[in-house]
């Protein structure tokens, strides 16, 4: 089971990503605000999720913590690198499948997070 902290912040963690979600369905073209979510997912991932720590876990839950910590980590760091391409792409189809692989990657980092807290909660 989740601690009440672990839990918090996980939700939180949940949240924003959902909310970069819909903003990128809803409004692609504003920029600024896209990019003002995404400096907060950041800022979270790097003071709440890579700080939290394992121990105050049970040991059968330690492992599973981690992994979901790395693997988010490598989803964020990978969806930079999405971003920075989108952003510099100058044919409009490039364009169009970069933005896909930005909403696919973030989707998986959704899936990713979903699934570890119904694993954890239940």
């Amino acid at each position: 089971m989740l601690s009440k902290s672990h839990q918090q912040e996980l939700l939180g963690w949940l949240e924003l990503l959902k909310s970069l979600n819909l903003l990128l369905c809803a409004d692609t073209n504003n920029f600024t605000l896209i990019q003002n979510k995404w400096y907060q997912i950041q800022d979270y991932l790097q003071i709440k999720i890579m700080t939290l720590n394992s121990d105050e876990l049970d040991i059968s839950q330690q492992s599973l913590f981690q992994s979901w910590q790395t693997e988010t980590y490598r989803y964020i760091r990978l969806l930079k690198t999405d971003f920075l391409f989108y952003q510099s792409a100058k044919q409009i189809t490039t364009k169009e499948s970069r933005f896909l692989v930005i909403q696919q990657r973030l989707n998986e980092a959704i899936n990713l997070t979903d699934n570890y807290l119904l694993a954890v909660l239940d």
